[in-house]
């Protein structure tokens, strides 16, 4: 019976740390996330032909220094180079892919 308890506890622990976990996750994404936590150097080395965020932009004409600039991005040309790129097919579709590798590899599991 003893050893029962024993991988109740560990069982336990182990549900714990993932409730740490999911909690600090949800406070690392909640609301503006940084690009450079979601296009991580993995991330961009994994779709890209580049090894970081900045090169791969900038490849495409794409620089900016501000959040008012990054808005003003054209977001149909932007679309287009990530299209040529990447294996994705929108701007969008590669944040929504970066973020759910962000927040997996964030959890832990």
């Amino acid at each position: 019976m003893k050893s029962s308890f024993k991988g109740f506890d560990k069982l336990q622990k182990e549900l714990k740390r993932m409730q740490r976990n999911v909690n600090k996750t949800m406070r690392e994404f909640n609301g503006d996330v940084p690009l450079e936590k979601l296009l991580t150097t993995a991330f961009i080395a994994k779709h890209t032909a580049f090894n970081n965020y900045e090169n791969w932009l900038s490849n495409g004409g794409f620089v900016f220094e501000t959040q008012e600039e990054y808005n003003n991005l054209d977001e149909t040309a932007l679309d287009s180079y990530v299209r040529d790129s990447t294996c994705f097919q929108s701007w969008k579709e590669m944040l929504d892919a970066a973020a759910s590798e962000a927040i997996t590899a964030s959890l832990d599991f």
